[in-house]
C-alpha cells in the first residue's frame, strides 16, 4: 500500500523526513508536530496523545468506522498484503515461532 499517499491525505501540515511523515495529530487539537508515520510500514504513533497503530486502525478511528469496516476500505482503494513479517513485527512475536505454526498438525 502507498502509505505516503494514504496518509498525506489526513495529516494537516505535513511533511516527509526519510521514511517518515510528520505533522500535525488528527485525533487531538494538536498545535505542534507529534504525529508520525512511516511511510515503509504504515505504523503511526502520536508522541502527544499516544496515539498508535497502522493504517487500518488509523482510518476506523479517523472515520470513527470498525476496523472490520476499515479493513474492507483499505483493501478497495488498494488490496492489502499483510505478511508474516509485519505480524510479527507488529504483534512482537518471533517470526521463527509463527512461521513453524505452519508445520503443526491441528487437531
Amino acid at each position: 500500500m502507498n502509505y505516503e499517499k494514504f496518509y498525506m491525505q489526513y495529516i494537516k501540515q505535513a511533511k516527509i523526513d526519510n521514511e517518515n511523515i510528520n505533522g500535525l495529530c488528527p485525533f487531538h487539537d494538536d498545535h505542534n508536530s507529534s504525529f508520525g508515520a512511516n511511510i515503509k510500514t504504515g505504523q503511526y504513533n502520536c508522541f502527544a496523545c499516544g496515539a498508535t497503530g497502522n493504517a487500518v486502525t488509523f482510518l476506523a478511528n479517523t472515520e470513527n468506522i470498525s476496523t472490520k469496516e476499515a479493513w474492507k476500505k483499505l483493501n478497495d482503494i488498494e488490496p492489502i498484503v499483510y505478511t508474516v513479517t509485519e505480524y510479527s513485527r507488529e504483534k512482537k512475536l518471533p517470526i521463527e515461532f509463527l512461521t513453524s505454526l505452519r508445520s503443526r498438525k491441528w487437531k
